[in-house]
Protein backbone atom coordinates (compact mmCIF):
# COMPACT_ATOMS: atom_id res chain seq x y z
CA UNK A 1 0.00 0.00 0.00
CA UNK A 2 2.80 2.44 0.86
CA UNK A 3 4.46 1.81 -2.53
CA UNK A 4 1.14 2.51 -4.28
CA UNK A 5 0.81 5.80 -2.39
CA UNK A 6 4.36 6.79 -3.23
CA UNK A 7 3.84 5.96 -6.92
CA UNK A 8 0.62 8.00 -6.97
CA UNK A 9 2.34 11.00 -5.40
CA UNK A 10 5.26 10.74 -7.80
CA UNK A 11 2.80 10.58 -10.70
CA UNK A 12 1.08 13.71 -9.42
CA UNK A 13 4.40 15.52 -9.51
CA UNK A 14 5.70 13.99 -12.72
CA UNK A 15 2.68 13.85 -15.02
CA UNK A 16 2.19 17.62 -15.48
CA UNK A 17 5.89 17.95 -16.28
CA UNK A 18 5.78 15.08 -18.78
CA UNK A 19 2.78 16.60 -20.55
CA UNK A 20 4.44 19.99 -20.58
CA UNK A 21 7.74 18.56 -21.86
CA UNK A 22 6.01 16.94 -24.83
CA UNK A 23 4.25 20.18 -25.70
CA UNK A 24 7.37 22.32 -25.16
CA UNK A 25 9.51 20.00 -27.26
CA UNK A 26 7.05 20.28 -30.12
CA UNK A 27 7.00 24.08 -29.85
CA UNK A 28 10.80 24.26 -29.56
CA UNK A 29 11.25 22.08 -32.63
CA UNK A 30 8.85 24.22 -34.65
CA UNK A 31 9.25 27.69 -33.15
CA UNK A 32 10.77 29.28 -36.25
CA UNK A 33 8.01 27.91 -38.49
CA UNK A 34 5.33 28.97 -35.99
CA UNK A 35 6.71 32.51 -35.84
CA UNK A 36 6.97 32.66 -39.64
CA UNK A 37 3.32 31.56 -39.87
CA UNK A 38 2.32 34.36 -37.50
CA UNK A 39 4.35 36.92 -39.47
CA UNK A 40 2.87 35.73 -42.78
CA UNK A 41 -0.67 35.65 -41.37
CA UNK A 42 -0.33 39.29 -40.28
CA UNK A 43 0.52 40.23 -43.86
CA UNK A 44 -2.58 38.59 -45.31
CA UNK A 45 -5.51 40.70 -46.44
CA UNK A 46 -7.88 39.05 -43.93
CA UNK A 47 -5.80 40.23 -40.99
CA UNK A 48 -6.78 43.66 -39.70
CA UNK A 49 -5.36 43.53 -36.16
CA UNK A 50 -2.28 44.95 -34.57
CA UNK A 51 1.01 43.91 -36.18
CA UNK A 52 3.36 42.05 -33.88
CA UNK A 53 7.13 41.86 -33.99
CA UNK A 54 9.01 38.57 -33.85
CA UNK A 55 9.94 39.31 -30.23
CA UNK A 56 6.23 39.67 -29.42
CA UNK A 57 5.54 36.24 -30.93
CA UNK A 58 8.36 34.68 -28.91
CA UNK A 59 7.06 36.36 -25.74
CA UNK A 60 3.59 35.03 -26.57
CA UNK A 61 4.90 31.46 -26.65
CA UNK A 62 6.82 32.04 -23.42
CA UNK A 63 3.68 33.35 -21.71
CA UNK A 64 1.59 30.47 -23.03
CA UNK A 65 4.22 28.04 -21.78
CA UNK A 66 4.15 29.54 -18.29
CA UNK A 67 0.35 29.50 -18.24
CA UNK A 68 0.15 25.92 -19.51
CA UNK A 69 2.56 24.58 -16.90
CA UNK A 70 0.85 26.40 -14.05
CA UNK A 71 -2.55 25.22 -15.24
CA UNK A 72 -1.34 21.62 -15.40
CA UNK A 73 -0.11 21.98 -11.81
CA UNK A 74 -3.37 23.63 -10.84
CA UNK A 75 -5.40 20.79 -12.35
CA UNK A 76 -3.50 18.20 -10.29
CA UNK A 77 -3.80 20.40 -7.22
CA UNK A 78 -7.56 20.89 -7.58
CA UNK A 79 -8.23 17.17 -7.90
CA UNK A 80 -5.57 15.66 -5.68
CA UNK A 81 -4.95 17.90 -2.71
CA UNK A 82 -6.97 18.50 0.41
CA UNK A 83 -6.28 18.93 4.11
CA UNK A 84 -5.98 15.16 4.53
CA UNK A 85 -3.44 14.65 1.73
CA UNK A 86 -1.28 17.77 1.76
CA UNK A 87 1.17 16.57 4.43
CA UNK A 88 1.91 13.38 2.55
CA UNK A 89 2.10 15.13 -0.83
CA UNK A 90 4.45 17.85 0.38
CA UNK A 91 7.10 15.59 1.91
CA UNK A 92 10.61 16.61 0.90
CA UNK A 93 11.40 13.21 -0.61
CA UNK A 94 9.04 14.03 -3.47
CA UNK A 95 10.23 17.52 -4.27
CA UNK A 96 14.01 17.02 -4.16
CA UNK A 97 15.85 19.80 -5.97
CA UNK A 98 13.41 20.06 -8.85
CA UNK A 99 12.17 23.63 -9.16
CA UNK A 100 9.09 22.40 -10.97
CA UNK A 101 8.22 20.10 -8.08
CA UNK A 102 8.85 22.92 -5.62
CA UNK A 103 6.45 25.15 -7.55
CA UNK A 104 3.84 22.42 -7.62
CA UNK A 105 4.32 21.95 -3.87
CA UNK A 106 3.64 25.68 -3.40
CA UNK A 107 0.33 25.18 -5.16
CA UNK A 108 -0.44 22.23 -2.88
CA UNK A 109 0.05 24.48 0.14
CA UNK A 110 -2.01 27.22 -1.44
CA UNK A 111 -4.89 24.81 -2.11
CA UNK A 112 -5.25 24.12 1.62
CA UNK A 113 -4.72 27.81 2.43
CA UNK A 114 -1.40 27.25 4.21
CA UNK A 115 -0.32 30.73 3.20
CA UNK A 116 2.61 30.80 5.64
CA UNK A 117 4.24 27.81 3.93
CA UNK A 118 3.55 29.31 0.51
CA UNK A 119 5.14 32.62 1.46
CA UNK A 120 8.13 31.07 3.23
CA UNK A 121 8.98 28.70 0.38
CA UNK A 122 8.13 31.16 -2.41
CA UNK A 123 10.40 33.81 -0.92
CA UNK A 124 13.23 31.29 -0.60
CA UNK A 125 12.87 30.08 -4.21
CA UNK A 126 12.45 33.64 -5.55
CA UNK A 127 15.56 34.88 -3.74
CA UNK A 128 17.73 31.96 -4.87
CA UNK A 129 16.78 32.13 -8.57
CA UNK A 130 17.72 34.40 -11.42
CA UNK A 131 15.58 32.66 -14.06
CA UNK A 132 12.85 35.08 -15.13
CA UNK A 133 10.37 32.31 -15.94
CA UNK A 134 10.73 30.78 -12.46
CA UNK A 135 10.29 34.19 -10.87
CA UNK A 136 7.19 34.84 -13.01
CA UNK A 137 5.70 31.50 -12.00
CA UNK A 138 6.28 32.29 -8.32
CA UNK A 139 4.68 35.70 -8.80
CA UNK A 140 1.68 34.05 -10.45
CA UNK A 141 1.28 31.68 -7.49
CA UNK A 142 1.65 34.53 -4.97
CA UNK A 143 -0.80 36.65 -6.95
CA UNK A 144 -3.38 33.86 -6.96
CA UNK A 145 -2.92 33.34 -3.23
CA UNK A 146 -3.20 37.05 -2.40
CA UNK A 147 -6.44 37.27 -4.36
CA UNK A 148 -8.11 34.04 -3.28
CA UNK A 149 -6.85 33.13 0.20
CA UNK A 150 -9.33 33.74 2.98
CA UNK A 151 -6.84 33.02 5.75
CA UNK A 152 -3.93 35.30 4.86
CA UNK A 153 -3.92 38.40 7.03
CA UNK A 154 -4.50 41.76 5.39
CA UNK A 155 -1.14 42.91 6.72
CA UNK A 156 0.65 39.96 5.09
CA UNK A 157 -1.37 40.42 1.90
CA UNK A 158 -0.23 44.06 1.67
CA UNK A 159 3.39 43.13 2.48
CA UNK A 160 3.50 40.54 -0.32
CA UNK A 161 1.81 42.93 -2.77
CA UNK A 162 4.26 45.75 -1.92
CA UNK A 163 7.35 43.51 -2.01
CA UNK A 164 6.73 41.69 -5.30
CA UNK A 165 4.42 43.83 -7.41
CA UNK A 166 4.62 47.28 -8.97
CA UNK A 167 2.33 49.98 -7.54
CA UNK A 168 -0.07 49.58 -10.48
CA UNK A 169 -0.06 45.78 -10.21
CA UNK A 170 -0.50 46.07 -6.44
CA UNK A 171 -3.60 48.25 -6.91
CA UNK A 172 -5.03 45.81 -9.48
CA UNK A 173 -4.27 42.91 -7.15
CA UNK A 174 -6.13 44.46 -4.25
CA UNK A 175 -9.07 45.34 -6.52
CA UNK A 176 -9.20 41.74 -7.74
CA UNK A 177 -9.20 40.61 -4.10
CA UNK A 178 -12.27 42.74 -3.48
CA UNK A 179 -13.97 41.22 -6.53
CA UNK A 180 -13.14 37.73 -5.26
CA UNK A 181 -14.66 38.55 -1.87
CA UNK A 182 -17.79 39.95 -3.54
CA UNK A 183 -18.12 36.87 -5.76
CA UNK A 184 -17.99 34.57 -2.74
CA UNK A 185 -20.78 36.43 -0.99
CA UNK A 186 -23.20 36.06 -3.88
Amino acid sequence: MAIDKKNLVLAMYQLPNKIFSQWAESVDNNINALIEDIMDWQESEEYDGKKFKREDAVRFFQDISLDLLLNLYYLVTQHGVNNNTVDYLSQQEYVSDSLNYQLERLMFFEKVDDYQSVIREAEHIYKDNTDGMIKNMILAILRHMVIHSDLITDRERRRIAAKYFSPKAKTNLLLERQKAISAKSI
